[in-house]
């Protein structure tokens, strides 16, 4: 799969997504049940792109602002130290940061995921049309997360060591099931060792 059918794939994965979100916002009342529900108009985005940030995506982008509050240990600091840095590109608004980091990461994901597969069409499809994949677009940490995980795995595949310690270790500072990478790269080498298992 080349990179525009990819995008192709992307870009009608996003727009049918966005539909979803923006009709979706006028049959379900908005109830804001959680905290700082109150900062999202602060970032003078329509609410139904906003609310691509609603829960943790919170909480990523107070700690890229503030850094770490009492009880926001559960969130790794990868995500947050991105948009940090990159949201003086975007006049410092967190919100839409989080959303390009995510999107932008997750494109590369599934190219990278293409090239990896000679036939990844039908898992291009399931993994696009699976009701929570709009988890990928979100200001949460799965778009960049699955960008470092196919990126670790397409090295162990190429056999580029030291791009796999790298890429695992990002992986491991995105989430915390980062660190169960070690489990298929000590399979790998124990299978470079003995070819027979």
């Amino acid at each position: 799969m080349n990179f525009l059918f990819v995008s192709l794939l992307f870009l009608i994965w996003r727009s049918v997504d966005f539909l979803v979100i923006f009709f979706s916002q006028k049959v379900i009342p908005y109830l804001g049940f959680f905290p700082y529900k109150d900062q999202l108009p602060g970032f003078n985005l329509p609410t139904w792109i906003s609310a691509l940030a609603n829960f943790d995506g919170l909480h990523y982008i107070s700690i890229a602002r503030d850094g770490y509050a009492q009880f926001e240990q559960a969130f790794f600091p990868l995500y947050p130290l991105v948009i940090k840095y990159s949201s003086p590109l975007f006049s410092n608004n967190r919100l839409l940061t989080g959303l390009i980091i995510s999107n932008i990461s997750f494109l590369i994901g599934i190219t990278i995921f293409a090239r990896s597969y000679k036939d990844s069409s039908w898992m291009m499809f399931f993994l696009l049309a699976f009701p929570t994949s709009f988890f990928f677009g979100a200001v949460y940490t799965e778009g960049l997360f699955f960008l470092l995980l196919i990126s670790t795995l397409y090295f162990l595949k190429k056999e580029n060591y030291l791009a796999v310690i790298v890429f695992a270790f990002l992986t491991s500072l995105t989430r915390l099931v980062g660190v169960f990478l070690i489990i298929p790269i000590i399979f790998h080498l124990i299978q470079r060792l003995d070819p027979r298992l």
